[in-house]
């Protein structure tokens, strides 16, 4: 019975924390584009003069933060006796949203917005194949679903 329970813990996690990253990322994608595409000021997450080093400094505290959770999530997917393969590539798929995530508030308004709406692209598929065997396809298409509605909402709202 807890071995039921803590392997349904962990699949509620892992839900959850891709709703939160797949919506962080579409929203930042959003913005980008607004600046971009509907010729407006976009949302300015750091001044433009900001130096250098304090944008590769949030990028490398992201790098650390999203091993860190790729780690915690592996370890409790493992004690939630999910198989190492889909651990392994659940934790894979969550450390890049989170290193896209960091990636996009550092360098958001430096470079330009579409390196950060292709590597989503690429994100969304992988985690497509990864994440459906842990959620199961319909949460994850549901998810991307929400997301969509969510990035046009915000750029409609935004633009």
């Amino acid at each position: 019975m807890e071995a039921k329970s803590s392997a349904r813990e962990a699949r509620l996690f892992v839900g959850g924390f891709f709703v939160l990253f797949l919506l962080l990322n579409v929203v930042l994608v959003a913005c980008a584009a607004i600046g971009q595409i509907a010729n407006k000021k976009s949302v300015e997450l750091l001044p433009a003069d900001s130096s250098p080093a304090l944008r590769l400094l949030i990028f490398v505290i992201g790098l650390a933060m999203s091993w860190l959770v790729g780690q915690w999530l592996y370890k409790l997917l493992i004690k939630g006796e999910i198989p190492v393969s889909e651990s392994v590539s659940t934790a894979f798929v969550f450390a890049f949203y989170l290193i896209l995530t960091f990636m996009g508030v550092a360098f958001f308004g430096v470079l330009s917005w579409l390196w950060l709406a292709i590597l989503l692209l690429i994100l969304l598929v992988v985690s497509l194949f990864a994440l459906w065997r842990v959620v199961g396809i319909w949460f994850v298409l549901g998810a991307i679903v929400f997301s969509i509605v969510a990035a046009w909402l915000t750029f409609y709202l935004l633009g």
